[in-house]
Parts: structure tokens; C-alpha cells; sequence
């Protein structure tokens, strides 16, 4: 199999690299232009197939124009499956995200459940989804919509990466009442499912993927302070107590989602795929600790 990766020199995107490397994949990397304007260099398609992990996903200063979410999260994302479609490509698998469905669910979100973008970023793949779908619609070429929960492993970036540090610097945490479950997926989790998908693709499609266990954020700061061999109190703190001190640093939304349930539903992952997580929370925590031991040495 041939694989062209846009977006290969990201976090999930070289988790991705490697695992069909060893699958025996032909691998090639791709950045898109960000300038939708702007003339792509031309690339052979053909027999292979796209996977689209290129965009603008953290806040930035930039990240305040509502027409650059756009252009780069749908703009881009349609024109590189049109191109794909026109010259030979075989399927393209775009990774989407779990947040076009809102912040919080108690029940397992299936994949046809209504959206609720609360974000830029979640609206901005909210609407290349629907883009998307109506490309297909004119193209026929394969299309496999994938939404991941949250994503952690070695290189992981953002709130992950910041929650890392706390663990390690803090003897204590007031996150004890953060007891509701959330869905989450290891990088290489996520990418043997690529992987496994890519080979059966066919039709139009969205397919949730998890590792099949959800952690509270308290469960799960207390499995990375395990793997770092450190104690750590977690102290139970009134949450408005927290989204006072959070909304001071205009993250309210962020620390209000640490006290929200947010599941998905992956039955049809392994139902019709057959797909099995190979690694357990339990390894990618630990391999996620190491790589972050291993970047402070640095």
C-alpha cells in the first residue's frame, strides 16, 4: 500500500509515519500550502491514499480570525481531496475531532449524532466534514471521517503536555472532584486504526476511536503520577471555586471541561473492522511519561 501523509511532521502525524512504516507501507509526507490561493506542488496520487491530519488546531494570536480556521481546517482539506480524486488517489482519511459534538455527553456518543461545535477549531472541522460529504457526493472517491477523543502519547502538545508538568512540579492537585469519565485514545492507538481502516475503505463514513477505557481527570492525574513514580495529593475543590480562578485567566471553558463527562461510542470500529487497541492505557501513559522524562534531559 502507498500512503501520502499531509500534515506527517505533526504530533499524530509521525506517530503515523512510523506505524505503517512497520506495516510495510510506501510512506510519502506532504505539508499543503497554507495559501488556498496558492498553486500546490504537484504530486502523483495515484494508488495512493490521503491521509489529512493538517491543521490549525491551538489558539494562537493569529488564531483569532475566524476566515483562518477556515482556510486551513476546511479550504485546504477539500482541495487536497479533490486533487487526490482527480489524479488516481484511492481514499482519504480525514481526521476530524470529537469536539464537533460539543464539550460533554454522559451517554456514548455514536457517529450520527448531532453536532454542537462550541469552538473555531470544532466548528471550523464541523464544517470540513460537511464539505467534505458534499465533495464525495460530486467525486466518489472513499472518504473516512475519523473523530478522536482527546489524543496523548510521546510529543503530545497543549493541555496534555501542561497537565505533564503540573504532575511533575506539584505535590498537590485540587482536581479530586473531577470524577466524570472521559473517552480518550493513544497516538498509536489511534494509528494502528488509521492504519486498519485505510485497508477497507469504501463509500462515505465517520468512525469514533478510543482505547476503550475512559478516565476522570483525577484518575488520570494519579495513573501519570504511578508512572512517575511521585505522590500527589488531590484535594477535592469547589468548581466554582476553580472557574473563578480559571475565567482571571480566560481559560473557563478549558477547566469546566475537566468536570464534564465526554464519551464516544466506538462499537463500530471494532464490530465492523474488527479493530483491537494494541496498546492498554496503562503502556501509552508510561510510554507518554518517558518521552516527557526524556525531553526535560534535553
Amino acid at each position: 500500500m502507498q500512503a501520502l501523509i499531509n500534515g506527517a511532521s505533526g504530533f499524530v502525524g509521525g506517530h503515523l509515519s512510523r506505524v505503517l512504516v512497520e506495516a510495510g507501507w510506501q510512506v510519502s509526507a506532504r505539508r499543503p500550502a497554507m495559501d488556498c490561493a496558492a498553486a500546490a506542488k504537484p504530486f502523483p496520487y495515484e494508488g495512493r491514499v490521503v491521509f489529512h491530519l493538517s491543521a490549525l488546531a491551538h489558539r494562537s494570536a493569529r488564531a483569532r480570525d475566524c476566515g483562518l480556521w477556515l482556510r486551513i481546517n476546511r479550504d485546504i482539506a477539500v482541495r487536497e481531496y479533490a486533487q487526490a480524486a482527480a489524479n488516481g488517489g484511492v481514499g482519504f482519511v480525514f481526521v476530524s475531532s470529537a469536539k464537533v459534538f460539543g464539550e460533554a455527553s454522559a451517554t456514548p456518543l455514536p457517529e450520527d449524532a448531532p453536532h454542537a461545535p462550541q469552538s473555531i477549531y470544532a466548528q471550523s472541522k464541523h464544517l470540513a466534514e460537511c464539505a467534505l460529504r458534499d465533495a464525495y457526493g460530486k467525486r466518489g472517491m472513499p472518504l473516512a471521517i475519523v473523530r478522536p477523543p482527546l489524543v496523548y502519547g510521546a510529543g503530545v502538545k497543549a493541555g496534555f503536555r501542561a497537565l505533564l508538568g503540573a504532575v511533575r512540579r506539584w505535590p498537590a492537585l485540587p482536581l479530586g472532584g473531577a470524577m466524570a469519565p472521559r473517552s480518550m485514545v493513544s497516538a498509536h492507538n489511534l494509528c494502528s486504526f488509521l492504519q486498519q481502516l485505510a485497508l477497507r475503505l469504501e463509500g462515505c463514513a465517520a468512525w469514533h476511536v478510543t482505547d476503550g477505557e475512559a478516565l476522570s481527570v483525577r484518575e488520570l492525574v494519579a495513573r501519570l503520577a504511578l508512572a512517575m513514580e511521585r505522590r500527589i495529593l488531590l484535594p477535592r475543590m469547589p468548581k466554582a471555586c476553580l472557574l473563578g480562578a480559571a475565567a482571571l485567566a480566560g481559560q473557563t471553558r478549558r477547566v469546566g471541561a475537566l468536570f464534564e463527562p465526554f464519551l464516544l461510542d466506538d462499537c463500530a470500529a471494532r464490530r465492523t473492522l474488527g479493530w483491537q487497541p494494541p496498546q492498554s492505557v496503562a503502556e501509552g501513559l508510561a510510554e507518554t511519561v518517558r518521552w516527557h522524562r526524556t525531553m526535560r534531559r534535553q
